[in-house]
């Protein structure tokens, strides 16, 4: 196979997989079938299957199903084949219980658009081994997402973000995507826009919308984007921390095989959502280490065609790097990029979400907070009458060695009212204290006011494991909880 000379930065190919990951990419996509399964092979003799990744569970998957009985001679061939049942299983059941909701969706005349594996598998249903998807992703306009978020709550899906239903349907305006989940298997991403907030264009996102091809999933008719928009999502989102969503390349090999690409189009779409980098890392992989045939006018207009990568495109290269490859001081560097392309417009529209403070930790001088609550409603002022509100409030938090925020939300009985996130910076553990005054807009029907203290994420892990630290819902010493008119 061809390479590039060198994969110091700031060379394309620095950014590139490596490693195991590159074999299993190089056995799943090379078009050159022996050099495909000494990849393989070579990873076998290298890792132990027991320890494989999820992300490599997958890429197992398409290899499996490429090449069926070649596989045969392999020793590991019996437990490839369980692992591709086993994924498959739980692809089928996933879908089985992200189905009901998009039925809905349809009946209720909205416009879901498949994203991702759906979108693959809705194209070409023989996919459906080879592309495990234990989750749904949907992009609908604007009107139709806030339909279906408010199904979804009313239906018993939960926000992954710990929110509450109250708070979630009050920041509606504010919300980009949402993941949600019910029961075991339940898994829906759900967007309004398909890319992040500082790739967001309003002209191609109702392009998107506009131009979305019309299939079946599973008999439902639904959308799904152009090939253009499919691939430059594809490359945008494979193309970052050492292509740890592999899988993602092996969508974008599978369209470049089957689709006709109008790739002027796929270019306008790519600047204009500012992802040329992400696309010529990505491009300049598949043509130079996996040799999948690609239009040389097209590696020059991204110039994916050299070694070195331009000047704009270093913040990419920066992004796209395996973190676990990354020194203390490229760390930083990246951190640095990571936060810079994060700013831009939040979307949140301050005239319809309810009000939102941030604020942080401080020591306390108290030795056991308890006994602490998670919910706690203030106390009821002598006359109710609608207008403006001032809520203050003294908590006290024990919390643990971890840095983390704690999510609060102020509700009345029937509405979200304001919310609060708390910031915890130290690493130390301790009891610590949070003083926040917010104004209120309230009604004679917002009264009796609660303060909840809810999971900042959604967790499946047992009771004492980190994640369960770091993200459940913390208790709380109400020191002050007053509320005034004025």
């Amino acid at each position: 196979m061809n390479s590039f000379p060198s994969r110091r930065f700031p060379n394309f190919a620095w950014a590139w997989p490596d490693g195991g990951r590159l074999q299993l990419l190089q056995a799943a996509l090379n078009p050159d079938e022996d050099i495909a399964l000494q990849a393989l092979s070579t990873w076998l003799s290298q890792n132990d299957l027991d320890d494989a990744s999820f992300p490599e569970h997958r890429l197992f998957a398409a290899i499996t199903t490429r090449f069926g009985r070649k596989l045969e001679g392999l020793a590991e061939y019996p437990r490839l084949v369980g692992l591709l049942r086993l994924h498959w299983t739980q692809s089928r059941l996933a879908v089985s219980a992200n189905l009901p909701p998009v039925r809905k969706f349809v009946e209720m005349g909205l416009k879901p658009v498949l994203l991702k594996g759906a979108a693959r598998v809705a194209l070409d249903p023989t996919q459906q081994k080879s592309r495990s998807a234990f989750d749904l992703d949907l992009v609908m306009p604007d009107a139709d997402f806030e339909t279906a978020v408010c199904m979804l709550l009313d239906d018993g899906w939960q926000s992954t973000r710990g929110e509450s239903a109250l708070g979630l349907r009050a920041r509606l305006s504010s919300v980009r995507a949402r993941n949600f989940k019910k029961g075991r298997f339940g898994d829906i991403d759900l967007h309004r826009c398909a890319y992040q907030n500082i790739q967001a264009n309003a002209r191609f996102d109702a392009e998107l919308l506009r131009d979305a091809l019309p299939v079946t999933y599973y008999d439902l008719p639904v959308f799904v984007p152009s090939v253009e928009e499919r691939l430059v999502m594809a490359m945008g989102h494979g193309a970052w921390d050492g292509h740890h969503h592999s899988d993602w390349l092996v969508d974008i090999a599978g369209m470049l095989n089957s689709e006709t690409v109008d790739w002027d189009k796929l270019y306008a779409i790519a600047r204009g959502r500012n992802l040329r980098g992400p696309i010529a890392i990505a491009l300049s992989f598949l043509a130079t280490e996996i040799n999948i045939p690609l239009p040389d006018d097209v590696l020059r207009r991204f110039g994916a065609h050299t070694s070195r990568a331009r000047l704009r495109d270093i913040p990419s290269l920066i992004l796209a790097r395996d973190t676990q490859n990354l020194s203390a001081f490229q760390t930083r560097v990246r951190a640095i990029v990571h936060g810079a392309s994060r700013l831009g417009r939040s979307g949140r529209d301050a005239k319809r979400d309810t009000r939102q403070l941030r604020r942080f930790t401080r020591p306390a001088q108290v030795s056991d907070p308890s006994p602490s609550v998670f919910s706690h409603v203030s106390a009821q002022p002598q006359s109710i009458a609608p207008g403006t509100w001032t809520l203050k409030a003294k908590l006290l938090f024990k919390m643990p060695a971890v840095r983390r925020r704690i999510e609060l939300e102020i509700n009345g009985p029937d509405r979200n009212l304001g919310h609060v996130q708390v910031l915890h910076l130290r690493k130390s553990a301790g009891t610590f204290v949070a003083q926040f005054s917010i104004k209120l807009e309230l009604e004679e029907t917002d009264f009796p006011i609660s303060l909840v203290s809810l999971n900042s994420k959604y967790v499946e892990a047992e009771p004492d494991a980190p994640e369960r630290i770091k993200y459940d819902r913390l208790p709380f010493v109400p020191l002050l909880l007053e509320l005034n008119q004025g």
